[in-house]
């Protein structure tokens, strides 16, 4: 504590004070009104010159006045401790993990101790892990013990947890110091993700053995659907109609019913993580069209509706089939607008009949 004294009541703001004392970037200066009672922040800047409650400017005190004016600076600790809260995914699926990243900082202009920062999850989540760059985290009580933050230092705290069906789904982070904050707005962040409907992201993927096969011959292709989640499907069905290049032979499935004539797998329930196979025989036709596509569905919403069909297109007879063009001409001389000959040739070497 530094005390300024005034000593003469006509000594305007020079010989006899040490005012260039106050120039302190952490404390204040204030003129005692009264006993215990001081103007006090922690702004920073310089307190400036003391003002006399007798006249209002400066030291100009009057003369009749024999009076002692005294001021006092007093450091104090501050430290504007601020806290930032977001999440990777504002709009998650219900039993999908979504993560919160809690960051803090220390803007000063004080070493700040004792910092603690409360982030419990709400009801709506399921802690699943955590990781902090800076002391620890207690996921039951949500206290995130920092500890010392320096000047200008920073740390992180990342939490990943899973989204319930239903409660709060408003998330907040507090945190507190030992010393003075000037600035209490930034002491606290909210995020409040959205959980959307039920999701399943059902996919199917169409192969077959023979990519050029002979006519009259059989093909089998094979239906792979799988369920990637996050949600368990329901009512799930598989539309694979065999094109006119085929005619149908048999099949199998591994779960559900196939009914040939209207080309319905029914699967039915369809567990997250769930995969099924399904395999058609077919004789390939002498006419097309070949290309075939098999598409699936389900109640929920698809998250990835890109992978829901799948195509396949076979050539017949075109490893069987080898054609051959060739064209020539007589080399000799010939003058501008003489006619000549030349000749093409085109040739089937393959085992089958090329047609159109």
């Amino acid at each position: 504590t530094i005390a300024l004294q005034h000593n003469s009541a006509n000594n305007a703001n020079g010989s006899g004070t040490n005012e260039s004392a106050f120039i302190n970037t952490m404390a204040f200066v204030s003129q005692q009104l009264s006993a215990g009672v001081w103007s006090q922040s922690c702004t920073g800047t310089d307190g400036g010159s003391p003002i006399s409650i007798n006249t209002g400017t400066n030291f100009n005190l009057s003369t009749a006045v024999g009076a002692t004016a005294f001021f006092t600076k007093k450091t104090v600790g501050c430290t504007d401790l601020m806290v930032t809260k977001t999440v990777n995914n504002a709009m998650p699926v219900v039993g999908s993990n979504l993560t919160f990243t809690i960051v803090v900082k220390n803007n000063g202009v004080a070493d700040a101790t004792g910092v603690l920062v409360k982030d419990l999850l709400a009801s709506g989540y399921t802690y699943i892990s955590s990781n902090v760059t800076t002391g620890t985290y207690n996921n039951v009580t949500g206290d995130w013990t920092v500890g010392n933050l320096a000047n200008g230092a920073s740390a992180t705290l990342t939490v990943t947890a899973r989204v319930n069906a239903a409660g709060v789904y408003a998330n907040t982070a507090t945190i507190t110091g030992t010393e003075t904050d000037p600035d209490p707005a930034n002491n606290s962040s909210t995020v409040t993700p959205i959980p959307g409907a039920i999701q399943a992201n059902l996919g199917v993927v169409k192969t077959v053995d023979i990519a050029a096969p002979t006519i009259g011959n059989n093909v089998v292709f094979t239906i792979a659907v799988n369920n990637a989640g996050p949600n368990d499907a329901t009512n799930v069905k598989v539309t694979d109609i065999l094109a006119a290049g085929y005619t149908y032979v048999s099949s199998t499935v591994t779960r559900g019913t196939f009914d040939a004539p209207s080309g319905t797998w029914t699967i039915g329930n369809f567990t997250n993580g769930a995969t099924a196979t399904m395999t058609i025989t077919a004789k390939v036709n002498a006419v097309g069209p070949y290309s075939n596509t098999a598409t699936i569905a389900g109640a929920e919403a698809d998250p990835v509706p890109g992978n829901n069909s799948s195509t396949i297109t076979t050539v017949p007879n075109a490893a069987m089939v080898n054609l051959s063009i060739v064209k020539t001409a007589d080399l000799k001389p010939t003058s501008i607008g003489e006619e000549f000959d030349y000749f093409i040739t085109v040739k089937n070497i393959g085992a089958n009949l090329a047609t159109g």
